[in-house]
């Protein structure tokens, strides 16, 4: 579509850009990118799908520039450190998911 062409495409082209070069520096875990990047995404616009919600139980404005700012800023400290190695710019000690046995899993 027109759309994913000319705006979305590209932007994810970008941003896996950055993601091979950190792999490729051993900065960040051999996560399939576009699991990396359809999360951030559904992080990101969730956040404000969900602005009522948030203003509800939690009292804050998710339309308000500031905290718009901060969700965005924290988000990225969320995604690089939950993709760090644990070496160079991202710092130590990342904790890895444990593994889940099919029998772990409702439904299976």
């Amino acid at each position: 579509s027109w759309l994913v062409d000319a705006y979305l495409r590209p932007m994810f082209r970008k941003w896996e850009g950055f993601l091979l070069e950190g792999k490729e520096a051993g900065l960040i875990k051999p996560i399939p990118n576009s699991f990396i990047l359809m999360a951030f995404l559904g992080a990101l616009q969730n956040f404000f799908d969900v602005a009522p919600l948030a203003k509800e139980v939690f009292g804050i404005n998710a339309r308000s520039r500031d905290t718009a700012r901060e969700y965005a800023n924290a988000l990225i400290e969320i995604f690089l450190e939950g993709a760090s190695t644990g070496s160079g710019i991202f710092g130590e000690g990342v904790v890895e998911a444990p593994d889940i046995e099919d029998e772990d899993v409702p439904g299976k």
